[in-house]
């Protein structure tokens, strides 16, 4: 696993945020990798007006979980269909977030949770063991909205690489993408 950032040669400036555009140009022309996902991570509102609460949470593309390797332990995890316009909002949720919103139990698949005012259903739990942002333990994955502006830069980037690939090849075929965009 690998993290890619962008960098902005004019300030000198290294691990810098990407567009979402400038993701979907990375995932669409790199072949060093067997998958990538962009994220953010951001505090979102759970719950409604009765109890909200402020908690971490991530906001993924659908590759998130299978470039990671992580299974569920209920459910699944996201599916491209689940990014369509169309689709009706779905989250994923740790174990101890379901646990401790559904007062103990562990069958929450299907069920909804509002999520920053709207209504997502619980596709999947994940394990409690799953830890992807190093400052906290987030509680509530939910897909990024796509966004069409190149020059707004807020997404990380984690990517697997392929067996055969090194990450000097890797970073040599990036540098080569980020210099056509």
């Amino acid at each position: 696993l690998v993290l890619i950032w962008g960098t902005d040669a004019s300030g000198g400036r290294r691990e810098t945020s990407i567009s979402y555009p400038d993701f979907e140009t990375w995932q669409k022309e790199a072949r060093g990798f067997e998958g990538m996902a962009a994220f953010t991570s951001r505090a979102v509102i759970l719950g409604g007006e009765d109890q909200p609460e402020l908690v971490p949470g991530v906001q993924t593309t659908t590759d998130f979980f299978r470039v990671l390797g992580v299974e569920p332990t209920g459910g699944r995890t996201f599916a491209d269909g689940d990014a369509a316009p169309d689709a009706n909002p779905v989250a994923v949720v740790s174990a101890a977030a379901s646990r401790r919103l559904f007062g103990g139990q562990t069958d929450v698949v299907g069920r909804s949770i509002r999520v920053n005012n709207k209504l997502h259903t619980i596709i999947g739990v994940v394990p409690s063991s799953m830890h992807f942002i190093p400052t906290e333990q987030e509680q509530v994955y939910t897909l990024l909205p796509r966004e069409t502006d190149r020059q707004h830069g807020y997404l990380g980037t984690v990517a697997r690489l392929r067996p055969e690939e090194t990450v000097a090849s890797a970073q040599s075929e990036m540098d080569v993408i980020a210099g056509r965009i």
